[in-house]
């Protein structure tokens, strides 16, 4: 699908002195056409998407026969001040920064004045565009945070502060792939520390207070891009930003004036412990943030690894009717508050742990699409300390030696044992995150 997130669709927004006031800059330029020759062997395919900057168009390498993406200036910024310099800058952020979770870029020219640079083309979307479609299950925020906050720290460690992370400048690839792109506000470290006063330039919501007034010394760089993380993990948790409102000009007032609501009053489901991570974050004072954004994902992974819930979440997977009923009825005994997401297979109950971020998953071992092995192993992945417990029919020991490897909790033959079906589930509720281990398994035969 196109990806709109190479380059943002909302134009770079400029903060003048005093009250801040957005002014826009002049509206982009239509793009290159299909089949327009850049640099003599890449064909231009279609436009990915518009910004302040420029253009951002997928091409195709004629000569390495892969799809790339393209990042032309925009020609009306050619002769304006430091407008060349900005773009030169962001490519040489992209070359100096090695890592995955940042875009990577192949080549800059600068034919005849106008500059291009060459990039990875990234299948698939932006972060905003999953925003917009759904709520995010706790574990999913973790799954994003984990290497957003890595290639942060790669930006970081390479020399530069990004300035304009958000939703819409976060690729999302195959397999939730995390890409940092568009680093047109990208300045270096040092450049920032012995400067006192920097335009400003950012996305209301996102950009650092320290940033919208001019004249004031940027002391923690680094705590910039720290700022914009929090501002994500709020609108990720809570389902919208912590300075919402109906006007640019309202949400920077609100920035730079209002303590945002904690987390947890927006979210019941999250524990009180998020809202002094997230909140620290966004504090006004840079100093009081954390020092880097893997100090972030630390503390909010512990702060999430504590949460609250009013009811049991449990996923149950059986491809027989009559034993989905049987283990529904037994848990809703057990735990009548519960709240039970019972499928028919693997994929369904991958699914389900995506969408409900559950306590515990009970799953049958032999089921259709994806068993209990694979459905184990994909779990382990994507969320280490959830519980998982496998109910089968036909497995023996040589199964239960594979899931004990994977990190399955626990396993049980049938006909299950009412009573120690309902002991294993109380225990494996009950146990702490850190003694959730293959070592902690325990055979229920």
């Amino acid at each position: 699908m196109p990806d709109s997130a190479h380059d943002a669709t909302d134009l770079d927004t400029q903060v003048s002195p005093g009250s801040p006031v957005f002014d826009s800059v002049p509206p982009a330029e239509p793009a290159p056409p299909s089949g327009t020759t850049i640099g003599g062997h890449f064909t231009v395919l279609d436009t990915l998407g518009r910004g302040g900057m420029g253009v951002v168009v997928r091409a195709r390498d004629e000569r390495l026969q892969r799809d790339v993406a393209i990042k032309l200036i925009h020609p009306k910024l050619l002769n304006a001040p430091h407008a060349y310099e900005r773009f030169l800058t962001e490519a040489r952020a992209l070359a100096q920064v090695n890592h995955p979770g940042v875009v990577s870029i192949h080549a800059f020219a600068s034919p005849e004045h106008a500059p291009y640079f060459v990039m990875e083309y990234v299948v698939g979307s932006d972060l905003q565009a999953l925003i917009d479609a759904r709520q995010f299950s706790t574990t999913e925020v973790l799954r994003v945070l984990s290497p957003l906050c890595e290639a942060v720290d790669a930006i970081h460690a390479a020399g530069f502060v990004h300035r304009d992370l958000k939703p819409r400048n976060i690729l999302v690839g195959p397999g939730l792939r995390i890409v940092v792109t568009d680093l047109g506000l990208a300045h270096c470290l040092s450049n920032v520390k012995e400067s006192d006063a920097h335009a400003p330039a950012g996305t209301p919501g996102y950009i650092a207070p320290e940033l919208l007034l001019a004249g004031t010394r940027i002391r923690f760089p680094e705590r910039i891009d720290v700022y914009a993380i929090g501002a994500l993990t709020y609108r990720l948790l809570v389902g919208h930003g912590p300075h919402d409102a109906d006007s640019d000009e309202k949400i920077v007032d609100s920035q730079l004036c209002t303590k945002p609501a904690p987390p947890s009053e927006r979210n019941t489901l999250l524990p009180p412990a998020v809202d002094e991570v997230v909140v620290r974050a966004l504090s006004i004072d840079p100093a009081r943030r954390q020092g880097s954004a893997g100090e972030f994902f630390h503390e909010i992974r512990a702060a999430l690894a504590l949460k609250r819930r009013q009811t049991r979440q449990i996923v149950i997977a059986d491809d027989d009717p009559d034993m989905r009923r049987w283990i529904e009825l037994v848990v809703a005994e057990k735990l009548p508050n519960a709240k039970l997401h019972c499928v028919e297979n693997g994929e369904q109950a991958l699914n389900a742990v995506e969408r409900q971020d559950p306590d515990l998953v009970i799953t049958d071992l032999d089921m259709p699409t994806l068993d209990g092995v694979e459905l184990t192993r994909v779990l382990r992945t994507r969320a280490p300390n959830l519980p998982v417990l496998v109910i089968t029919a036909v497995g023996g020991a040589p199964e239960w030696q594979v899931l004990r490897e994977l990190g399955a909790n626990a396993f049980l033959p049938k006909p299950l044992d009412p009573e120690l079906f309902s002991m294993t589930i109380e225990r494996l509720l009950s146990a702490e995150p850190a003694s959730k281990s293959p070592s902690a398994v325990t055979r229920g035969d």
